[in-house]
């Protein structure tokens, strides 16, 4: 029986959005972390958690037709989904060429459609959750700052306060305000 490989490229790039100028605040990955991290994008493409992704986005009007590409069986709608996450995860694979960061995902199947909407499901998927990552890291440095923000402000109120309490303890309100009216400063 003839198979069919479909491939799909995602671009992936392991550093976050910058929140900090200051490197030692905010510092980027050394070159042995980069590694890390595409490796680690090609063990998230074979993952049972991404395949439930793909799975779910699989669920359509042409699902029998992707069942009978992946050879899904099961009398029930929980062993069907099983049967496709399993599926998944078995013809699926993903690669890194040499010094780059594309990575290429391929899907095998019965049928030349069905796997080329999966590579893309997969490539999407993928590009999805890293998205999904840096907006969760860019929250978290944006309610880290609105925290510092805050204090600083709060600090300042109470710099303030206590700057007009010692003007009006040692009379230099008094002093401001006719100079003031004299024109002079």
């Amino acid at each position: 029986e003839r198979r069919y490989t479909a491939a799909a490229s995602v671009q992936l790039e392991h550093q976050a959005p910058r929140v900090i100028a200051d490197p030692d605040l905010d510092p980027q990955g050394s070159p042995a972390e980069s590694d890390r991290f595409l490796q680690t994008q090609l063990d998230l493409v074979r993952s049972r958690s991404l395949a439930e992704n793909v799975a779910s986005e699989l669920q359509d009007r042409t699902a029998a037709k992707t069942y009978e590409a992946l050879g899904v069986e099961g009398e029930t709608p929980a062993v069907r989904k099983e049967s496709l996450i399993s599926s998944l995860q078995t013809n699926v694979q993903a690669k890194l060429g040499l010094n780059t960061r594309i990575a290429q995902i391929e899907f095998t199947s019965l049928d030349p459609d069905v796997s080329a909407k999966v590579a893309n499901a997969y490539a999407d998927a993928l590009a999805g959750l890293n998205l999904q990552t840096k907006i969760s890291t860019a929250e978290k440095a944006k309610q880290y700052l609105t925290g510092q923000l805050s204090a600083a402000k709060a600090r300042l109120e109470t710099s303030e306060k206590r700057m007009l309490a010692y003007a009006r303890a040692a009379d230099l309100t008094a002093t401001i305000a006719e100079q003031t009216k004299d024109g002079e400063r």
